[in-house]
């Protein structure tokens, strides 16, 4: 009886241990199966083809059979629970693409600025096998690092500088008379033009490639308990802290530094002047405040003299009350030494746009339109009007006045010329 029972258990056993072993079986074919099946839909979709019978021909009849039963949970007595799944058949997957988005150019920012926190002392005493009671040897914490802006004329708007500009701290000291590193200087690029404020008397300006400026100093680090060792107290047990970094609030502003500065009214072809005499290609069109910041080209002559000239976009009156962002614009005129004025002469009355413009110019910051100047009269190609007006205007004004044509290239080279001219005074 015992061993009839005896017999009936162990083919009992026998069965579940192949039910068992079956089922892992399943599961591991459902594991490779799905991997492959994986792949030939990534290569199917590097191909341009997302059809999920390609992808079970390249997968192959029983790997896909094995795939679709798969998902595949077994229980232990071997039979396979089948869970459904989505095909997805008819479905590309298209690639992400980055988003390069063109920052805008920056002339005015407000930014913190955190120096580097020292690190802290450490209390800790020599110990070795014969020596239970050793002297202090705690290392010094490292000085926070320090924030610096530098020139680089590479730069041409702020966009490059943060919100939020923390330097490293230092490293705290250790054991065995370890003092911790220096925190590293934080070097933020600045383009030439940048003005630094702050409401304490602090106030820089920077206007040469590679100029310096420190504007926060890192904490100090904490000494160590050995720093304290005195007559009366030979074994300390504390160390200092490191002490925190200056923090400062700074308005950054911008203003473009060139020789000459291209002031006009909107679509008067100050653009299309820039463009013609110089290497840089601002964007040109028909209509008003096509420029939204200054561009800036380099005027090379033949013997090698070159002029730097800043094309600043349109101004309309009331722009000495940022009456059409009038701020942001003539601020890039104050560096300029020379002022050219781009006027449409084929207007009715064009001497009144140069009035209003020296005007804005004045109420802006009074004396800005007494540097020296001249009128470009562009458009001077379009028709007698435009000649009869220039004619009109030349005996009312003892300004030099040179009739151009931007958008042909006629008459450039005695305007630059004439630039010239006035910068040798």
């Amino acid at each position: 009886m015992l061993s009839e029972i005896s017999c009936r258990v162990q083919k009992a056993g026998q069965a579940a241990w192949d039910k068992t072993g079956a089922a892992t079986c399943i599961r591991t074919q459902a594991i490779y199966a799905r991997r492959r099946y994986k792949l030939a839909q990534r290569q199917q979709i590097r191909s341009g083809s997302s059809d999920a019978s390609n992808i079970k021909a390249n997968v192959g009849a029983g790997d896909s059979e094995v795939y679709d039963r798969s998902a595949a949970s077994t229980t232990l007595d071997g039979s396979i629970i089948v869970a459904e799944r989505s095909a997805g058949e008819g479905q590309q997957l298209r690639p992400n693409k980055s988003k390069l988005g063109q920052r805008n150019f920056v002339d005015y920012i407000r930014c913190t600025t955190i120096a580097g926190r020292g690190g802290d002392g450490c209390a800790s005493f020599f110990r070795d096998m014969f020596v239970p009671r050793g002297p202090p040897n705690g290392g010094d914490g490292g000085n926070g690092g320090d924030i610096w802006f530098v020139v680089d004329e590479n730069e041409t708007s702020l966009n490059c500088v943060k919100r939020q500009l923390k330097a490293t701290a230092g490293v705290n000291g250790k054991g065995k008379s370890m003092h911790g590193s220096r925190g590293a200087d934080l070097i933020v690029r600045v383009p030439k033009g940048t003005i630094l404020d702050h409401p304490e008397p602090l106030s820089v300006d920077l206007v040469s490639h590679g100029q310096r400026a420190h504007i926060a100093k890192g904490g100090l680090g904490g000494f160590g308990n050995p720093r304290f060792i005195s007559s009366s107290e030979r074994q300390p047990h504390y160390a200092l802290r490191g002490l925190m970094g200056q923090r400062r609030e700074l308005e950054l502003e911008l203003k473009t530094i060139a020789d000459v500065g291209l002031v006009g009214m909107p679509n008067a072809g100050k653009s299309t002047f820039l463009g013609a005499v110089s290497n840089a290609h601002p964007k040109i069109a028909s209509y008003p405040f096509t420029t939204l910041n200054p561009y800036i080209g380099t005027v090379e002559f033949r013997d090698t003299f070159q002029i730097t000239v800043a094309d600043i976009p349109g101004l309309i009156p009331g722009a000495h009350r940022n009456v059409g962002l009038g701020h942001s614009f003539l601020r890039h005129v104050e560096r300029s030494r020379v002022l050219a004025f781009i006027v449409d002469v084929s207007r009715e009355s064009p001497w009144n746009d140069l009035e209003a413009l020296q005007t804005e110019l004045n109420l802006y910051s009074p004396g800005l339109s007494d540097r020296p100047s001249l009128v470009i009269a562009n458009k001077a190609d379009l028709g007698t009007k435009a000649r009869d007006n220039f004619e009109k205007w030349q005996a009312m004004t003892s300004v030099p006045i040179v009739p151009i044509s931007a958008k042909f290239n006629k008459n450039i080279l005695k305007a630059t010329y004439t630039i010239r001219q006035i910068l040798g005074k």
